[in-house]
Order: structure tokens, then sequence, then C-alpha cells
């Protein structure tokens, strides 16, 4: 399945697109309905404000003696969703389902994946309340270093080096050399045509991704302002010294060629978004004038 198989349309929509032999990739993207930098983010410069930005929703699917889907898109994509799922499980069954964490783009189908296929095993990591609120209760609750088998596939947890939401947790596989980390390490795209392509594929994939690393990085984990850039960092060598073929964030295209090259360039970014100021920029509300 080199092509992507899409499902619906517009804000619903969800495309299959196999990675490697039984990887398959399951995503979404805004499309024609992107915004544009100036409607996202302040402070961006005056070339970029009308750069149209796009991100990927993503689930990962690997098919084997026992099927795991990890993260479930979310309810807008709900029907589609389950349409790729079926396409790609081929008449197999579900066995088990992995939730990065307790958010709506990820979490938001558990329930209806419970109710689809409840022979399936949810996994999520321990330590958290309230599981019964997001589809998890009577989960597999897992700790870093957890391993669950497929056959020949095997998901290992990974303590994540960046939390972005309840229950956060990063996962590797070792034969494909797959390491998803969640909300971490992602790049956009900016043409509706390119919702479903590797990042190797993209179009303008260099031009504007060094920018786009450090505003990500500090839009979404704000907490770097407070940290040490070199201990952070050192922190991703040791994360990279697993066989990283495919790196998969959960919003971003997938990249599976020159990965030091990409990894560089997170790890300066890391080192830029760590030394912007921190600003807390809360305005009043005004009220309609009489």
């Amino acid at each position: 399945m080199s092509k992507v198989k899409v499902f619906g349309e517009g804000l619903g929509r969800v495309g299959v697109r196999e990675i490697v032999p039984n990887l398959y990739w399951l995503s979404h993207c805004l499309g024609e309905h992107a915004p544009n930098w100036m409607e996202v983010y302040r402070g961006v410069p005056v070339e970029m404000k009308t750069r149209r930005i796009d991100i990927q929703f993503s689930s990962f699917l690997f098919v084997d003696k026992k099927s795991a889907v990890i993260d479930t898109l979310g309810p807008m994509q709900r029907s589609h969703f389950m349409e790729a799922i079926e396409y790609a499980l081929d008449g197999k069954p579900l066995d088990y389902v992995w939730v990065s964490h307790t958010e709506l783009p990820h979490a938001g189908n558990a329930n209806a994946l419970k109710a689809r296929y409840p022979e399936a095993k949810f996994i999520a990591a321990n330590g958290g309340d309230h599981y019964e609120v997001h589809g998890l209760d009577g989960a597999l609750l897992v700790d870093p270093g957890d391993k669950v088998k497929l056959g020949k596939h095997t998901l290992e947890m990974v303590d994540p080096l960046f939390v972005d939401h309840g229950l956060t947790q990063w996962v590797y596989e070792q034969k494909t050399g797959f390491l998803c980390t969640v909300d971490w390490a992602l790049n956009f795209h900016v043409t509706p045509n390119e919702c479903f392509k590797f990042f190797d594929e993209l179009e303008d994939s260099s031009r504007h991704i060094a920018y786009d690393l450090v505003v990500n990085m500090r839009t979404q984990f704000p907490w770097l302002a407070w940290t040490n850039p070199k201990q952070t960092n050192a922190a991703v060598d040791r994360m990279f010294k697993r066989d990283v073929r495919i790196l998969a964030p959960m919003h971003a295209a997938l990249v599976r060629k020159d990965m030091p090259a990409y990894v560089k360039l997170l790890k300066q970014a890391m080192v830029e978004a760590a030394g912007l100021p921190f600003v807390l920029d809360l305005k009043p509300v005004q009220k309609n004038a009489k």
C-alpha cells in the first residue's frame, strides 16, 4: 500500500498509508482549512504571516500475530477512522489500543474503539487518576521499559522527555526502528496536497523547518524557559542512541531519512526555544461600549 487510501473528506477525512510492511500511518490534516501563522501565533516575521501551516493528527497501526493501534484521532474523524482501521486490518482482530495521553486528538475515540472491538486491551501509562473518564478503565497500566509483544514486533514503553498532557508516554519498536514522540519534534507542511506525505517528500520541507521547530517547541512546551539546554539535549542524545529509523511525532510528517540531520535541527531548536523570554500576555476583556 504505497499509495494513500483516503476515507471521507474535509474535517473528517482519514488517510491510510503503509510506512513499512505491516506498519500503517492513519492520519488526518486540515488541508484547505489550515490557518496561517498570523492566525495562530503572535510575533511572527512579516514574511511568514500569510504562510499557511498544517499539521497531522496521527495514529499508527502494527499488524502482526497481534495488532496494536497507537492513538485514536479525534471525535470529528471517528467514522472514517473506524473505516481506515478496518481497511488496514484486512479482517484481522484489533488486540491492543495504546493511548499516548488523555487529550481529544489522541484519545478522543477510545470509547468508540472499545465498543467496536470489545476484546481489545487498552494500554495506558501507570500512575494517573480518573482512567474511566477517558475510556481507559481496566487498561493495562505500563511503566517505562515495559514491553508488549505482538509477534515479530514488540512495543517498548519509553519515558517521555517532553510531557504534554496527563499520562503521556512514548513508544519504541526495535524491528522497524519506529519511535513515536507524541507532541514533540513535529514539523508543518504548507500546501493541501502534502497532507499524507513523508517529510522527505514535502516540497518546502527545508526552507522553514528551523523556524517552525523553534516556535512549536516554545509554544507547546513553554517550561523550556526554565531548563538547561545542554542537559536537555544530552537527554535527546541518549534517546537517539536507539536505532531510530522512523521518527513519528503525532502531529507531523514522518521522518524516515537523514535522521542525524533532523535530530541536529531539533537540538538547535531546543537551545533557541529555551533562550526566548517568557512572557505571560494576558489582556483584559473589553466590554462593549454602550
